[in-house]
């Protein structure tokens, strides 16, 4: 059943309307974190971690270090308003999703398990 309402989530997502991630600059990580908003969190010129809601709809908060000095670690870019996160974001438990973000939109990766 769980699997199921993964796969309609994230047909919601694919045949909906494109949603852009918006970015917010935070000195500590918040305590709800909205879907379709990334929080960078540390000071300025110091940030540390970046937070979001899986965007397949699994309602689960994923969290990035952002400090070069530990292993995995992302980056961001701000262009033009829109935020992007390298490298891809890839959950290995619960639902498995594969996805890039890329100048605020989602791009899921192509063979990603469902």
């Amino acid at each position: 059943m769980k699997y199921l309402k993964n796969i309609l989530a994230r047909l919601k997502i694919w045949s909906g309307p494109q949603r852009y991630f918006r970015y917010q600059f935070e000195k500590d990580i918040p305590e709800t974190v909205a879907p379709n908003k990334i929080f960078i969190i540390g000071e300025p010129c110091n940030q540390w971690l970046s937070v979001l809601k899986c965007p397949c709809g699994c309602g689960m908060t994923i969290n990035l270090n952002l400090l070069n000095e530990a292993s995995p670690c992302w980056t961001f870019f701000i262009s033009r308003q829109k935020i992007s996160l390298k490298p891809s974001i890839w959950k290995k438990t619960g639902c498995k999703s594969h996805f890039f973000i890329k100048n605020g939109k989602v791009k899921w990766a192509k063979g990603q398990h469902l």
